[in-house]
């Protein structure tokens, strides 16, 4: 059985599974040729909130994220929108539709930006020069890439003018971030060693789980029931870090690292504690269910994941879980309600 997009019947294979969700997550700023980027936003919907500071989109801790940054994405993610075709625009129902979606996505991108900009303060780790200079020349890269290509396609020249100095300091920021996140061994997030039994029902897996709990081999279950292609393997998934399997849905995170007590008296969320013992996760999935063992929980480096995608999408995790929980965020600019908003 092989792994299917999640609106359809199966999830299928948990190694197809894992390679999928993590094809799925690219950098929102270097992306080759806007492939991955379709986003749009109508700057007219995007006003500052009556009571906000009039200077800023939102505040994250002590880091401010000002309307000119936002304003800066979003001139680029409207211009990508228009490469692609998407609606956003008030005159289409889908484009109304679509435009308190985009926005969100754009404000989301900022808030990791600082979230992440903010736990590799907090952590202590330095960004090194040359980091800066390959992040500053990959996004310089990206705009050659698009002017080398705009005799054959001329609407790209929307996006090229939207890279901005602002623009690329924004986008060569994160870059930057990443690498250096990717290249740490303070910064750490949440991870177990899984073993996976995709039985027929949740009764059943029920009653293999019941079975692991009195002390059967999980291993030799999986190979007997399990209907998963990692069956023979007796289920094993290896390392999974939080934020790795989100086609499962949010409840799958929070039931495998149940028990956390995370320890940040300096900010920096590289230490959780959790308690001890193998937890079972079982997840639904139409008539069948997976059956999930959770051993060996800790904190492991980011670092330490040699797939490149694995690794994003173990950022990702991270920073929509752990630090995006403990942080203090206000966002001042107000999602579009849908009506059409006054002209000047």
């Amino acid at each position: 059985m092989t792994i299917t997009p999640r609106h359809s019947r199966f999830f299928g294979s948990l190694r197809s599974l894992r390679s999928r969700r993590a094809a799925r997550v690219s950098r929102f700023g270097q992306a080759p040729l806007l492939g991955a980027l379709l986003l749009a936003v109508a700057l007219a919907a995007c006003g500052p909130s009556g009571a906000s500071d009039p200077l800023l989109a939102a505040r994250v801790n002590d880091r401010a994220i000002s309307i000119g940054d936002y304003q800066a994405v979003l001139r680029y993610a409207r211009a990508a929108a228009g490469v692609s075709n998407t609606p956003a625009d008030w005159q289409s129902p889908a484009g109304r539709a679509g435009l308190g979606v985009f926005q969100g996505q754009v404000m989301t991108y900022l808030i990791q930006s600082a979230l992440l900009d903010d736990q590799i303060a907090k952590c202590g780790v330095a960004i090194s020069g040359k980091d800066q200079s390959s992040a500053q020349g990959a996004v310089e890269q990206t705009v050659s890439q698009l002017q080398d290509q705009q005799g054959r396609h001329p609407e790209y020249g929307p996006v090229i003018a939207a890279y901005t100095p602002e623009l690329k300091r924004i986008f060569s920021a994160r870059d930057v971030d990443e690498r250096t996140v990717a290249q740490s061994d303070a910064i750490k997030t949440p991870s177990a060693h899984m073993r996976v039994i995709l039985a027929g029902s949740v009764a059943e897996a029920q009653q293999l789980r019941d079975q692991a709990r009195k002390g059967a081999d999980f291993g030799q279950l999986a190979q007997a029931h399990s209907q998963d292609q990692t069956a023979a393997s007796g289920g094993e998934l290896g390392i999974v870090y939080a934020g790795e399997f989100t086609q499962l849905g949010p409840d799958f995170d929070r039931q495998a690292f149940t028990g956390v007590k995370p320890k940040h008296a300096d900010g920096c969320l590289n230490a959780n504690t959790y308690t001890a013992g193998t937890v079972y996760v079982i997840i639904p999935n139409r008539e069948q269910a997976f059956l999930f063992e959770v051993t060996q929980r800790a904190d492991r480096p980011i670092k330490g994941i040699s797939d490149q995608q694995t690794q994003q999408a173990a950022l990702m995790g991270w920073l929509n879980e752990p630090v995006k929980d403990h942080a203090q965020i206000t966002q001042y600019v107000t999602a579009p309600t849908g009506e059409q908003p006054a002209q000047p």
